[in-house]
């Protein structure tokens, strides 16, 4: 059985701590313990009379049992009948994610092979009257169908979900799943408290416990919802729901009464329809249209712009008196339209609307005369981006020095690409390394400037971990939709917000590679390093582009990297080096989730290679 151990953080833990019930507890359970810790921190915090910690490893209950005297720690699974009397006080626990078992029955009509399902079920069943469980878990425990059955059966014995708090990523930042923290009540009150899980020092906390167990006032951030009625959450933890009513009051709340109306998909669209390229010349364009991508993508208004990379495009006619197209492209592909998205999507690798998704679009639009203002504003900026588009065709051919300088009197000072990357936060398309063989000291995971000095290798080794790193982000870029990587910039904190990210430079990389090496030489051997761990796909480089750019008079490596084309074995599979710089046999494969470029099982690269990769004579690239 999987434990407790990505639990391990403080940070978890104080969030568990502070949502913990004010009441005196003595008697607890958690049965699936792990190292202990969770159940030893709870345990101090209550001074309980007696605590017990399950965990199906020997080795595990033994190294538990010497670290935590103050426990009883035992050997049993928890995903079988629990040999305990129902009068535990709190059930409490981090269940095991991803683990399976052989199919049991956990109630009539309900049966599963989810371990984290077997182990709430039984574990809430040895709650007294009043008793609370609390369990970290992915997500997706509480929304699948067989979940779904297991929480009503759970009510129906009186056992109530009455918070249900996102957590970010618990398995760390590179796993991009989700996690949520559940609270469950012997003969608590039908609804939950929804929101994000405190870090534990905030000052609201005694009224939050209060909203949560003593049915107090609602405070800011967090709400009352049937159990049912939440689907999932957004990727910054706001949750979706499946009646659009309470999305739109959570919209509104996002909004923050800054003057918008928020309208309905039948209140907008006048007509509707999709299709799949190459064929988006079937459909009759239509004036004040859109076109919305099914995955994740830009929303354009004009046919000739839509990507052949992406599956399926819907087309909306939108209603002339109430939304201007351009206005509502913009609309989607801002962050406000990741929320819209997010609203509408299905799916956590690779969220997706479908046809039922696509009537929960919700529009926010203010008057349709300051529409038409922000329109006129944003088709300008469009023509300036063409322009430089064509500045840069003519600074490459190198042959009409008077035509570049009558187009540069109209774009002077807006082509400011490197500082916009530099504004922004990372996410699909952007990404940041201090440096592909500088060894960096970190803080909180975020670099500082001081050099770590390899004791073995000394300082000119060149680290193959942080050239794997380079090497993950451009194939993820390449097997999805493409992006840049800028290496001399350090992770930027949101906290940032549109100050610069701190830029480290090349230098040290340079002194790494060699005497007198330059930007030239960096160049080349990051192009290198992406050879050799392309290996028998050098194709995959013509999508690349690498140069360097200056910030600050700091070098700055830029790579910018196009969507390899979605046809039968074009996907990229890498191959990493070991300790030892040298190739790895194995070979891996990448993909781009939000702002982190993730490993891929082997079954989750077959799944999303032939989702994404069909023959050529498919339908979808005929």
């Amino acid at each position: 059985m999987l434990s407790d151990e990505y639990i391990s953080e403080d940070s978890l833990i104080n969030s568990i701590i502070a949502i913990l019930p004010n009441e005196k507890i003595h008697k607890i359970l958690d049965p699936c313990c792990g190292s202990g810790k969770l159940i030893n921190e709870v345990s101090k915090h209550f001074s309980s009379e007696q605590s017990i910690g399950l965990d199906l490893m020997p080795s595990i209950i033994d190294n538990a049992s010497s670290t935590y005297s103050g426990i009883e720690f035992l050997c049993q699974d928890s995903t079988q009948e629990l040999d305990f009397p129902s009068d535990f006080d709190l059930v409490i626990g981090a269940l095991p994610i991803g683990a399976r078992c052989e199919r049991r029955n956990i109630a009539p009509d309900i049966s599963t092979t989810n371990t984290s399902d077997l182990i709430l079920y039984k574990s809430l069943m040895k709650l007294k009257p009043g008793g609370t469980g609390i369990f970290l878990a992915a997500q997706n425990l509480l929304f699948g169908k067989t979940s779904k059955n297991i929480t009503k059966n759970l009510s129906d014995l009186g056992i109530n979900p009455i918070g249900l708090l996102y957590v970010e990523n618990p398995l760390g930042k590179r796993s991009g799943i989700p996690g949520i923290i559940t609270i469950f009540q012997r003969d608590g009150i039908d609804t939950s408290v929804i929101g994000k899980a405190p870090s534990g020092s905030e000052s609201f906390l005694p009224d939050l416990c209060k909203m949560i167990y003593n049915s107090g006032p609602e405070i800011e951030g967090y709400r009352r919802s049937i159990f049912d009625n939440v689907s999932s959450f957004t990727s910054d933890g706001e949750p979706i729901f499946t009646d659009n009513s309470s999305n739109i009051q959570s919209l509104k709340i996002k909004l923050n009464d800054i003057g918008r109306d928020i309208y309905e998909f039948d209140d907008v669209v006048l007509n509707y329809t999709h299709t799949k390229p190459p064929n988006y010349g079937r459909l009759q364009h239509c004036e004040n249209s859109i076109y919305i991508p099914k995955a994740r993508g830009v929303t354009e208004i004009y046919q000739d712009d839509l990507s052949p990379r992406l599956k399926n495009y819907y087309q909306l006619e939108l209603d002339p008196l109430i939304a201007n197209n351009v206005y509502f492209m913009n609309i989607m592909n801002s962050n406000l339209g990741k929320k819209i998205f997010d609203i509408c999507a299905t799916g956590y690798t690779i969220p997706q609307i479908s046809k039922s998704g696509l009537k929960k679009i919700l529009f926010p639009l203010p008057s349709i005369e300051e529409q038409e203002e922000w329109a006129d504003a944003i088709l300008d900026i469009k023509e300036k981006e063409g322009e430089l588009v064509t500045l840069k065709k003519l600074l490459q051919e190198g042959n009409n020095i008077d035509q570049i300088k009558e187009l540069l009197d109209t774009t002077k000072g807006t082509d400011r690409t490197l500082e916009q990357l530099l504004e922004h936060n990372e996410d699909e398309h952007l990404e940041f390394k201090a440096s592909m063989w500088t060894m960096y000291k970190t803080e909180n995971k975020v670099a500082t400037s001081e050099i770590v000095v390899n004791p073995i290798k000394g300082k000119n080794w060149k680290c193959p971990f942080l050239e794997n790193e380079v090497l993950h982000t451009v194939a993820a870029f390449l097997n999805v939709g493409g992006g840049t990587l800028l290496i001399g910039v350090k992770d930027k904190p949101l906290a940032r917000g549109k100050k610069h990210a701190e830029v480290f430079g090349l230098e040290n990389d340079y002194n790494i590679l060699g005497t007198n090496k330059d930007a030239d030489d960096y160049n080349r051997a990051v192009m290198e390093v992406l050879k050799k761990g392309f290996h028998d796909n050098i194709t995959a480089l013509d999508y690349v582009k690498i140069m360097t750019e200056k910030y600050q008079d700091m070098d700055i490596c830029r790579i910018d990297v196009n969507p390899l084309q979605k046809v039968r074995n074009g996907a990229l599979w890498v191959k990493e080096k070991n300790e030892h710089r040298k190739l790895k046999k194995s070979e891996d494969f990448y993909i781009r989730v939000g702002s982190s470029s993730q490993w891929q099982s082997p079954s989750s690269a077959s799944s999303y290679i032939s989702d994404n990769f069909p023959p050529r004579n498919s339908p979808t690239n005929n």
